[in-house]
């Protein structure tokens, strides 16, 4: 939480010292975006055998929710979202046993979000650029896990498992072209920054986000302030 702080509080101040000369009138615009993608959940998973390996693969991820901008000028803005999150992945553990054979457990994760990024924005002519910063909250971690035993047996069953993954700090880079007055496309990268892996209670040492995401946004409202010199 601290790094999220520290990240604003530069956010903000750039954005102050870019936006002191350039225009007089200040607004907020407001409205609703959607994402579609692909994205995963890398895991660093502690292995006790030789004979064990471990692979991830990325998945489609999706997210939707709303947007509020405070224009600090023309050409520059803090922008914050409220974002449902679905990061779907796959983890593979195959097991390679002399003695007893060959076993599979194909693990489709699903992890859902409530993913704030706080970013700044600066446009050039038709095109918007942000970076900044999203704290994501877990809401919810669970997984179908379709498992290959040793003798030939297949099982498919779903599990929880909320111990093995905390909330996440993510690096987020924007890129966003106007279509038209109201409605924008924009592509998005998130790279988790810290360690989401529990490590006391999960069997994973190193886990971090990654999503690449292209969707629309629709602007449904202004509020215009004019700032008094």
């Amino acid at each position: 939480m601290k790094k999220i702080i520290i990240i604003t509080i530069g956010l903000i101040g750039w954005a102050n010292c870019n936006a002191q000369s350039d225009s007089s009138v200040t607004k907020f615009d407001f409205g609703i975006e959607v994402f579609s993608g692909i994205g995963t959940l890398y895991n660093d998973i502690t292995l006790i055998r030789e004979v064990q390996h471990f692979s991830n693969e990325y998945r489609i991820n999706w997210m939707g929710g709303i947007f509020i901008k405070y224009n600090l000028s023309k050409k520059s803005a803090i922008e914050l979202d409220l974002l449902y999150n679905r990061i779907n992945s796959f983890w593979g553990n195959y097991l390679d046993n002399i003695d007893n054979g060959k076993s599979y457990d194909n693990l489709e994760r699903k992890f859902d979000y409530l993913s704030i990024p706080l970013t700044y924005q600066y446009t050039l002519n038709r095109f918007r650029f942000n970076l900044g910063a999203q704290y994501s909250f877990l809401l919810n971690n669970f997984a179908e896990n379709h498992n290959y035993g040793f003798r030939g047996w297949d099982t498919l069953y779903t599990l929880t498992l909320h111990d093995l993954i905390k909330n996440d700090l993510s690096l987020t880079i924007f890129l966003s072209y106007t279509i038209f007055k109201k409605i924008s496309i924009e592509g998005r990268f998130n790279q988790g920054i810290i360690n989401t892996a529990d490590k006391e209670k999960g069997w994973f040492s190193f886990s971090q986000s990654r999503q690449y995401l292209i969707g629309l946004k629709f602007s449904i409202g202004k509020i215009k302030k004019r700032i008094i010199k």
